[in-house]
């Protein structure tokens, strides 16, 4: 370490970047009962002009409790600041903020690529919890500290929504899900990803490391067979079929949204998920492993060749009533959600279905191999069909599950 008086000189002139002296000098003072570290640091303006810059912090306490004497103040400032300058000067774009770096570099080259559900959760991310917060930081000013304070924050802040009953309005507090606070997490160790790949930011990503805070996980809820029978039956007309192929095959919303006629195999008894309609988008399937062949329970298929008319095979099965393929928050909020409160479930959505068939799966005995491939998300490297036992055991595991909550005569499903 050095001494004393190599630390701790006179401040290098701006005249000196031209030589690229070393930074590592610095003056310590003391103000208000704090020591304060003033310093001069290298970096390039947001023009990519070369500039030295003052900066200050406060090191410590000099007085009342935790204070040290100035010799204990010289070495944390060396271990905590004027040792690590050299290192991080000259930066390219070292003085951009947060938020210009998310408009003119993340943005473009990393969310727009994205498909439209995923430029959805980050525009969130972004827009109403990390850059009210991080956006005015310079991103070499953001540290783990930074980062962990600003998840605390968001816990500690919560979320108001709206409330409404039959008599009333109010607005509630409620504290975020431990998984949000994770993607806020996973956005700010995104941006500071591409910062570094784009050689914009130098060190460690000040997101790793960063503990979130403990809160307890939302119980999922699946529906029972009874609950299932009775949302069905009130969902009207086609949306009923939909909701008996959800809760049987598994599909995701998005999956069945995008269903087309060309892709049911009526003879062979399945289907294939090839597309997905999301976000009023259309796009493939979520991951290569949602592409998929999935065996469909008799009385399903009989209520779907009944929805058919005369519509052509590229044509989408469940359409509104212009033609088009139906939106899943719309056919939630307006088709779903009065459906659900009329059938005792107010909390059921469209995955709810997805979800209760992984419950039943699992009670009619599929394996997790079977399980993971109807549902599209296993870890392991995937087929597009079943061999032909997988099937008839998957295909004997969906009639038993839709057995338990539809009609034996198929007109009955609306």
């Amino acid at each position: 370490m050095r001494s004393h008086g190599d630390c701790f000189g006179p401040l290098d002139k701006l005249s000196d970047m031209a030589r690229r002296r070393g930074q590592r000098k610095g003056y310590l003072r003391e103000k208000s009962g704090s020591w304060i570290l003033a310093w001069r640091e290298d970096a390039v303006d947001v023009t990519g002009r070369p500039c030295r810059v003052p900066r200050s912090m406060a090191i410590a306490r000099s007085k009342g409790p935790g204070a040290i004497g100035k010799r204990a103040a010289e070495r944390l400032a060396w271990d905590m600041v004027l040792s690590k300058l050299d290192a991080v000067s000259l930066v390219p774009a070292a003085m951009i903020t947060v938020a210009d770096f998310v408009r003119q570099r993340f943005n473009p080259d990393h969310v727009w690529q994205l498909k439209p559900s995923g430029q959805a959760h980050y525009r969130d991310m972004l827009t109403n919890h990390v850059l009210p917060k991080l956006g005015g930081y310079r991103l070499r000013d953001v540290t783990p500290v930074v980062v962990q304070d600003f998840l605390t924050r968001k816990r500690a802040e919560g979320y108001v929504t709206v409330v409404r009953n039959d008599k009333e309005r109010k607005e509630v507090r409620r504290d975020f899900a431990g998984q949000t606070l994770a993607h806020m997490r996973n956005v700010v160790s995104a941006i500071f990803n591409r910062a570094k790949n784009l050689g914009m930011f130098t060190g460690e990503n000040p997101a790793v490391g960063t503990s979130l805070p403990k809160i307890a996980a939302k119980e999922r809820q699946a529906l029972t067979a009874e609950e299932a029978t009775r949302l069905i039956a009130a969902l009207p007309g086609q949306y009923s079929t939909l909701g008996a192929l959800l809760f049987t095959t598994g599909l995701r919303i998005g999956e069945a949204a995008g269903l087309k006629w060309k892709r049911i195999d009526f003879a062979k008894g399945a289907l294939t998920v090839a597309e997905n309609y999301t976000k009023r988008h259309w796009t493939t399937p979520k991951s290569a492993k949602s592409v998929r062949t999935v065996p469909v329970p008799r009385a399903v298929l009989d209520a779907l060749a009944a929805l058919r008319g005369d519509r052509g095979l590229d044509d989408t099965v469940f359409v509104t009533s212009h033609g088009n393929p139906i939106d899943q928050n719309t056919t939630c909020a307006k088709i779903l959600k009065p459906a659900a409160k009329r059938a005792g479930v107010p909390w059921a959505t469209w995955h709810s279905f997805r979800h209760s068939n992984a419950t039943f799966a699992d009670a009619q005995g599929m394996t997790m191999a079977e399980r993971q491939k109807a549902l599209g998300h296993s870890e392991a490297r995937m087929t597009l069909h079943y061999t032909h036992p997988e099937m008839e055991r998957v295909r004997a595991g969906v009639e038993a599950i839709a057995a338990l909550v539809l009609p034996p005569d198929s007109k009955q499903i609306q």
